[in-house]
């Protein structure tokens, strides 16, 4: 009598068919949705827009209205040298002549610890100078809106100039005149006819005069001033 036998079928699971899908491309549409400005917002940019016209036309028309020189920035490394050159100390006293942006003023409080004022007859740049005052926390430094031949430059150790050369020989006798004996007069590329400067930088064409008062040294200053 033989034992009973028993077979065992394994049964693998089939695989799963994936359903097939259409080889052509898939096709995605946008709406793009244009929204009208609101009257308002198109009326706000349109005045902007005048703004920044006038302004522009004030600052490139207003040297030719006061008849003073166009302003171009001085660039930060003349600057430097310009100061270098006058030798500012702490606690002296830089008037900056025709200042435009400022740039002379804050650097001599920021980096040399001098007294500042700016004087710019142009509202803009007055403006702008000003804001930057402000921004940059400098209690020493100031900007005046006047014109620079009405300021009183008595208490000045160093004077800053970038203007033309008609407006430097017409400053002469102001300069002569109010400066005490030893101020120091720095001007980038326009000298002053007449006067000798005590040095320069002919290649950057920074050039620094020392305004002297004694009767055996200021002949030709004093002579060049009234003429």
């Amino acid at each position: 009598m033989g034992l009973p036998r028993f077979e065992l079928e394994s049964q693998a699971p089939k695989a799963r068919r994936m359903p097939s899908y259409p080889t052509a491309p898939l096709r995605v549409k946008v709406k793009l949705y244009i929204y009208p400005f609101p009257f308002w917002c198109v009326l706000y940019l349109a005045i902007a827009v005048a703004v920044l016209c006038v302004v522009f036309l004030v600052s490139k028309l207003w040297p030719a209205l006061i008849k003073s020189a166009p302003w171009d920035p001085t660039p930060m490394r003349i600057v430097n040298e310009m100061l270098d050159m006058a030798e500012l100390k702490k606690g002296e006293k830089l008037y900056d002549l025709g200042c435009g942006d400022g740039r002379i003023v804050i650097a001599a409080t920021r980096h040399y610890g001098a007294s500042s004022v700016g004087v710019e007859l142009d509202p803009i740049r007055y403006a702008i100078t000003r804001i930057r005052i402000r921004a940059n926390r400098l209690k020493r430094a100031e900007v005046r809106r006047e014109n620079f031949f009405k300021t009183d430059l008595r208490d000045a150790d160093v004077v800053t100039l970038f203007l033309y050369q008609s407006v430097n020989n017409r400053l002469r006798a102001k300069l002569f005149r109010e400066l005490k004996d030893g101020a120091r007069v720095v001007t980038y590329i326009w000298t002053f006819d007449g006067w000798e400067p005590e040095k320069a930088d002919r290649k950057n064409r920074v050039y620094l005069y020392r305004v002297t008062k004694k009767i055996n040294n200021n002949k030709d200053m004093n002579e060049s001033s009234r003429s």
